[in-house]
């Protein structure tokens, strides 16, 4: 539960160092 949350963190904050890289 808590990893797919942290998963999603993550995402948004790879977003941020590199958007539309991995979609």
């Amino acid at each position: 539960m808590s990893r797919r949350k942290r998963e999603k963190i993550r995402a948004k904050k790879a977003r941020r160092f590199r958007p539309r890289l991995t979609t």
